[in-house]
């Protein structure tokens, strides 16, 4: 399973940051999944992980997740 729209979601995250974020871009993200309980039905495109967290993801959800949250480190 990849991530529908990864690029699209990947740029809608960054314009959110650029916007309101004040903190390091992986803190911010954090935060958006930690405090949105649509984060991860949104990003996978699937309602089915409403209120998911990402400990709660099967494993080749949490892989894919962890490659796109990855994907923002500025160190990589």
């Amino acid at each position: 399973m990849v991530i529908p729209n990864w690029y699209e979601k990947q740029n809608y995250i960054a314009h959110q940051y650029l916007k309101y974020g004040d903190c390091d871009i992986l803190l911010f993200i954090t935060n958006m999944y930690r405090n949105n309980p649509n984060f991860f039905s949104w990003l996978f495109d699937d309602p089915t992980l409403y209120g998911c967290t990402e400990f709660q993801l099967d494993e080749e959800r949490y892989e894919e997740w962890n490659k796109f949250y990855s994907s923002f480190d500025p160190y990589k």
